[in-house]
């Protein structure tokens, strides 16, 4: 599998990271998972902090061993680093453990089959990854999901992104079975993103949700991209009668991988919007620790899906929502939802508050 560097954005296929610069500094360091187990331990296994030049090669080729060194410490069952790119020129780094041996998101088997995409699909994807990130790190990477698909406002890319309007009728058939079959990790990323371009959104969202629970993150990370942005469709056009279920992006926002929480608080951004009491009870009883360690990331970007959720359970209309994370200390406002959402229920007893 080869690990994407830009997770925030989608991902196509193993050919983004060939365009990002070969050092860049760290300007954040945030974690997740963490109940037991000392943010201080986690920095001291790692090995690098916020300031440190990282070198994109010597990073990949050390990151098994740090790791390792987070997998031997009291308590990690597991451990994750996701490095993501660009927060003001900057790269961010996401640490990621989990404490027990639950299996908190199943994932399907590795398929198999020795089936492949027309070879056209694959070109646009292999020209949208170069492109994307050029535009990405010249700051032109304005994104329009209005359609139920992404079109962003780079002219390179979105010529692209156009070509999967065609693709996606065309194709339609090879690429369901290349995303639910074929055994190479890229050709099913690939039939993900050009999946979500159909022109019936409808008739996509079982094989997307399939691909959710693939054994690939990229894969996963794609699906639920494209998710999300017919969800915006769904939520903005009734009549379509487009329907997606929450259940398991709950369970990803629990993910030790951070692309399954990052898209996963995409999608559910939009389905708690019509305030769904069984989706934010689902939420209130499953998610509290993760959303509150989350909703307290030094990137604002990143943050703020998961603080806006919290507002949500707690009963907030989103204007309320906006100004408590744009004023004050994120700790106190965080630790204020964590408050009102205890007056409508017992909070978990193991709920750590904000940091």
């Amino acid at each position: 599998m080869r690990t994407c560097v830009l997770c925030a954005a989608l991902v196509v296929g193993g050919h983004v990271s060939a365009a990002v610069a070969q050092t860049l500094e760290v300007g954040i360091i945030d974690f997740y998972g963490l109940r037991e187990v000392a943010e201080k331990d986690l920095r001291g296994a790692l090995g690098v902090s916020e300031g440190a030049q990282l070198d994109r090669e010597d990073w990949a080729a050390s990151k098994s061993d740090v790791v390792a060194r987070l997998e031997a410490l009291t308590n990690v069952v597991a451990a994750r680093i996701q490095a993501v790119c660009c927060d003001e020129g900057k790269v961010t780094l996401y640490l990621g453990i989990q404490e027990d041996a639950r299996t908190v998101f199943e994932l399907h088997p590795a398929p198999q089959a020795d089936v492949v995409l027309p070879d056209e699909i694959v070109a646009t994807g292999e020209r949208f990854a170069q492109a994307m990130m050029e535009a990405i790190q010249a700051g032109d990477s304005g994104d329009d999901m209005s359609q139920g698909h992404s079109l962003v406002s780079n002219p390179v890319m979105r010529a692209e992104q156009e070509k999967l309007l065609v693709y996606a009728e065309e194709y339609r058939q090879i690429i369901r079975d290349v995303l639910r079959k074929a055994a190479d990790d890229d050709q099913r990323a690939i039939a993900a993103w050009t999946l979500g371009y159909a022109a019936d959104k409808a008739s996509v969202v079982d094989d997307l949700l399939y691909a959710v629970r693939d054994s690939n993150e990229v894969v996963r990370n794609n699906a639920t991209r494209a998710l999300a942005a017919i969800a915006q469709l769904g939520q903005a056009q009734p009549a379509l009668g487009i329907e997606i279920p929450f259940e398991p992006f709950i369970d990803m926002l629990n993910s030790i991988e951070w692309s399954d929480r990052n898209k996963a608080g995409f999608v559910l951004r939009t389905l708690t919007e019509t305030g769904d009491p069984e989706l934010l009870e689902q939420l209130r009883e499953r998610t509290l620790e993760s959303l509150a360690e989350m909703a307290q990331w030094k990137s604002s970007g990143h943050a703020m899906a998961y603080f806006l959720i919290l507002g949500r359970i707690a009963g907030m209309s989103d204007e309320e929502i906006f100004e408590a994370f744009s004023t004050g200390g994120r700790a106190e406002a965080v630790n204020a939802l964590l408050e009102l959402i205890g007056a409508h229920g017992p909070l978990k007893p193991r709920l750590r508050l904000a940091r």
